[in-house]
């Protein structure tokens, strides 16, 4: 199966620029003005700390040991207090890139989410979700114990509620591994599932999935290639994984989107069903480069091809259409 062009993907291309240039340009003067700032302030402290440097080398060159009491004490104190003073030095730019960051959040990208839909940026506590969920699901791969929440979007596509947060999860008591960096999205369904199905690119390391009685086979042997599928309610996944929405995920194990993908449909505590995707990116969604101009659309194309990633996969798959087989059957009977 050919899956037909959707309309989503080209956001990313000439139609972006347009939209950048028409309503977004004038509205980074101020976010490329705070950006030249950090910069500035940058790359003076990087300069005042290279001779602050320079003068320790030089203190300490000089035979501090060889000199009297009074002058060995009193080189020290100046040392200590270049050493203090470049380290003030470095709040200072941090604290500019901090505003930068900042005016980007509240300025630049609410425009950019409504450019991909309606979507905006939201507290965690406005999802549907809690964290209780979360740390029940099985779209990660391995269990964790800390939680970490930086962005959070909340909005619909295709007439579907969205539930978009950039997560850092990370195991361990002592020393912390990251388990999981990216966006995850968890949608409402219209559907009763008895425990847990994930679908995962074949051969992902999946630590909570090791039980291989869980693991459902397939006739279609390509889309067995490309995937694994665990499921705890063998006749729910059977007659989801149809033979069409087999072609679906092929189309997208083609295009490489099932690299860094992991889906799974689960119940939350209410027995509300959820189909949740996870995306690992390893890297801060809106964060940008001092080092790139604001007035530039390719500054901001990294956040935007995430996101209409994300909304590609949701059209690609025709979650909208994605009803209970059960409730299919009713209707036929109809």
């Amino acid at each position: 199966m050919e899956q037909e062009t959707t309309s989503i993907k080209y956001k990313a291309g000439k139609a972006f620029y347009d939209f950048f240039y028409s309503q977004l340009y004038s509205v980074t003067n101020k976010t490329e003005k705070q950006r030249i700032k950090a910069y500035v302030y940058s790359f003076t402290t990087f300069i005042i700390v290279g001779i602050i440097d320079i003068v320790i080398k030089y203190i300490y060159d000089s035979g501090i040991r060889n000199f009297n009491n009074d002058i060995r004490e009193f080189s020290l104190l100046l040392i200590g207090t270049i050493v203090f003073i470049n380290l003030f030095l470095f709040l200072i730019p941090m604290y500019s890139f901090r505003d930068y960051l900042q005016m980007a959040k509240e300025k630049v990208f609410p425009l950019i989410l409504e450019y991909t839909g309606d979507l905006k940026p939201v507290k965690f506590e406005e999802l549907d979700i809690s964290w209780d969920y979360i740390f029940g699901l099985h779209c990660f791969t391995s269990k964790f114990y800390h939680n970490f929440s930086r962005d959070v979007i909340k909005g619909k596509f295709r007439n579907l509620d969205l539930n978009i947060a950039e997560i850092e999860l990370t195991s361990g008591q002592r020393y912390y591994n990251t388990v999981f960096n990216g966006l995850f999205c968890a949608i409402p369904i219209e559907k009763n599932i008895n425990g847990y199905m994930v679908i995962k690119k074949q051969g992902f390391s999946f630590d909570s999935l090791r039980n291989t009685d869980k693991k459902i086979d397939f006739p279609y042997k390509e889309f067995e290639k490309c995937y694994d599928v665990y499921s705890t309610d063998k006749k729910f996944t059977l007659d989801i994984m149809t033979q069409d929405f087999a072609n679906r995920l092929m189309f997208l194990a083609k295009q490489g989107l099932n690299k860094n993908l992991i889906i799974s449909i689960e119940n939350d505590n209410s027995n509300k069903t959820y189909i949740n995707m996870s995306f690992f990116s390893f890297r801060d969604l809106f964060e940008v480069s001092i080092f790139k101009s604001a007035k530039n659309p390719k500054t901001y194309l990294p956040v935007l091809k995430d996101i209409l990633n994300l909304l590609y996969v949701i059209e690609v798959l025709d979650i909208k259409n994605f009803k209970n087989p059960q409730e299919e059957i009713n209707n036929e009977n109809n």
